[in-house]
């Protein structure tokens, strides 16, 4: 798109261009074989936009991006647990914590407990909002910090699209259910989006991904191609000067938003996506991707099928690990994958389920 059309254009219709330019095609990758698969895109995502009923978002607030880092670097961990979108459905994350031998039955949320000694637990966003238990979930997995490190492990939270999208717009359309939650709890949604009352300001401070060892944790991947410091730098500007709205946040084929349909982020028409995948997770330092957000049922360009609700792989180097838990989405009762990485440098990766079942994903290095 010539900047002179854009200019033209006004409103919505902009930003449908905008989406349609930033989008990766091989138009606007070029027609390069494997050899010559895109390292980064060539155009940004689409600018901070209102919310789908028009509200303004709320201003930003200041971060101090030295105590809140946008992105988390870890190193190795033998043992890591990573647990995709729970939706405010507390019962069923304490159910499937228990099950994977992560947390100890508690009386209340507040009172979870650690029991998985120097394991690391990541979750990859979306605690809140279509379940009704958001808070208790909150309360959850802030006890279970607390608890892992004084055991010598660590839970880690992410930033979903819903944390973000209420912290920005939470007198919005896609905010209403914990809003209503805050309500009902005596809070002000305003004020706890702004980090003011509630989990409000633990909420802001939440990291965007993860590097961990071999791993890069986001919630939507679609990192297009950035390094590591290109993206933090495009993150924290953004917040900066648009809050929680920022373009690189809500754009719909931003880092928190990419949907799976009508084809993942990684097959771009002309290109081979396990190399996609294997550059992309290069520019980063990693080697694979694990993400959530998308629970549905996928099918790849080589035929193959992800069924609703199913933690799948592909190629060793992207994890989905949406799985539906939500009783409010109910395409499964949870699971959560578990990375175990030996003393000779081999991963293997398994999906433990609510059951107590375990089904083998993928090992290598």
């Amino acid at each position: 798109m010539t900047r002179a059309t854009l200019v033209l254009a006004t409103g919505a219709t902009a930003l449908a261009m905008l989406a349609e330019a930033c989008s990766p095609t091989a138009a606007s990758y070029g027609d390069g074989g494997v050899d010559s698969a895109p390292d980064a895109p060539d155009a940004p995502d689409a600018p901070d936009a209102p919310a789908e009923d028009g509200t303004d978002p709320d201003p930003p607030g200041k971060r101090d991006w030295n105590q809140a880092p946008a992105i988390l670097e870890m190193e190795a961990v033998a043992d890591l647990w990573i647990v995709g979108d729970v939706h405010g459905d507390y019962a069923r994350l304490a159910a499937l914590l228990d099950a994977a031998g992560l947390a100890a039955p508690a009386t209340e949320p507040a009172a979870a407990r650690w029991e998985a000694g120097a394991a690391t637990l990541v979750f990859v966003g979306d605690l809140i909002n279509k379940g009704k238990d958001g808070l208790a979930v909150i309360a959850c997995v802030r006890a279970l910090a607390a608890s892992a490190e004084a055991a010598g492990g660590r839970v880690v939270v992410l930033m979903g699209n819903h944390e973000a999208n209420f912290l920005a717009y939470p007198g919005g359309q896609m905010a209403q259910d914990f809003a209503t939650e805050l309500r009902a709890a005596g809070l002000d949604p305003r004020l706890v989006a702004r980090g003011e009352a509630g989990p409000g300001a633990w909420l802001r401070a939440l990291p965007i991904a993860l590097r961990i060892g071999d791993f890069f944790v986001i919630h939507a991947g679609n990192t297009k191609g950035r390094t590591l410091e290109d993206l933090r730098k495009l993150v924290e500007q953004g917040v900066d000067a648009a809050g929680f709205a920022a373009g690189i946040l809500s754009a719909p084929d931003s880092i928190l938003e990419t949907p799976l349909q009508p084809h993942p982020w990684w097959e771009i028409p002309g290109y081979d996506g396990e190399t996609i995948l294997a550059r992309w997770a290069t520019a980063l330092g990693a080697k694979r991707f694990v993400q959530g957000h998308d629970p549905g049922e996928v099918t790849f360009s080589d035929g193959k099928k992800r069924k609703d609700g199913e933690m799948f792989q592909r190629f060793g180097r992207v994890f989905l690990v949406d799985v539906g838990m939500s009783s409010a989405i109910n395409e499964s009762r949870g699971a959560v994958l578990h990375a175990r990485l030996d003393g000779a440098g081999k991963t293997t990766v398994t999906a433990v389920h609510a059951d107590g079942t375990v089904t083998p994903l993928w090992s290598g290095r």
